[in-house]
C-alpha cells in the first residue's frame, strides 16, 4: 500500500489507495511472474574428424549445441572443451542450463587422424650397366699389307657358342673352336674388305653378330 491521499469531500474523509495490480500481460513481457516455457532439449553437432600434421594432436574449435525450451539465458559447458586433441577419438560431453534450473546433456566425437608424412626424397637409383654383347669383334690391324695375315681378335659370354666362323667378303670361312677367341686369315689382297665373325651353336647354325671393315694396302 502507498501513503493515502486524503480528499475532503462534504466533510467526508475518503482514502483512495494507490496499488499495484498484476498483469498476466505484463508478465509476457517480462515485467513480472512466470510463464511456461517447456522442457530443456539438446542436439550435440554431428561428429568431428580433423586432421593432425603432429603426432601431438591438433587444435579443434567445438560448434555450439542446439537448445530448445527451457528459460533465457541457457548457458552451455563442453568437456572438453576447445583446444589440442590428441591423436584418436575422443567423447564431447556438452550441458545445457536453463534459468529456470532445468538441464540436459549430449554426447558426440571428435576424431583427429595423423596424416602420414611426405616420404624422404631418394636419389634415383643409377641406369643399369648395359649387358656385354655376347660377341665383341675388334682387330688391332686397321690397314694391313696386302697378302699379310689379318689377325682378328674378339670375346665371347654366351656358352652356348660351340665355335666360331670368321669370314672376308664372301670368302672361305674360317672355323674357329669355342674357347678361341682369335683368328688369322691369311692373303687378305688390297681393297677393302668386310669382315664377319659368326657364333655357332650345336647343330652347326650360327648367327652374323659382329661386322666390321679392314683395308689392305699394297
Amino acid at each position: 500500500m502507498t501513503p493515502a491521499n486524503i480528499r475532503h469531500l462534504s466533510g467526508l474523509v475518503v482514502a483512495v489507495a494507490l496499488v499495484a495490480v498484476w498483469s498476466p500481460v505484463a508478465d509476457a513481457q517480462g515485467k513480472g511472474g512466470r510463464k511456461n516455457v517447456g522442457t530443456l532439449t539438446i542436439t550435440c553437432p554431428a561428429p568431428i574428424t580433423v586432421e593432425a600434421q603432429s603426432e601431438f594432436g591438433a587444435w579443434v574449435s567445438l560448434p555450439t549445441a542446439q537448445t530448445s525450451g527451457g528459460q533465457n539465458p541457457v548457458r552451455q559447458t563442453s568437456d572438453p572443451e576447445s583446444g589440442i586433441f590428441r591423436v584418436g577419438t575422443t567423447e564431447v560431453t556438452v550441458t545445457a542450463t536453463s534459468k529456470d534450473r532445468q538441464a540436459a546433456t549430449c554426447t558426440y566425437a571428435v576424431t583427429v587422424t595423423l596424416i602420414a608424412p611426405d616420404p624422404e626424397p631418394t636419389d634415383p637409383a643409377p641406369d643399369p650397366e648395359p649387358a656385354p654383347d655376347p660377341i665383341a669383334c675388334s682387330t688391332d690391324q686397321e690397314a694391313v699389307p696386302s697378302d699379310s695375315p689379318l689377325v682378328v681378335a674378339w670375346q665371347s659370354t654366351d656358352a652356348s657358342v660351340t665355335g666360331f666362323s670368321v669370314r672376308v667378303d664372301t670368302g672361305t670361312p674360317v672355323w674357329v673352336p669355342a674357347g678361341t677367341f682369335e683368328a688369322s686369315i691369311p692373303g687378305v689382297p688390297s681393297g677393302v674388305h668386310a669382315i664377319s665373325v659368326q657364333a655357332l651353336n650345336g647343330d652347326g647354325s650360327g648367327e652374323t653378330v659382329c661386322m666390321f671393315d679392314v683395308v689392305a694396302v699394297p
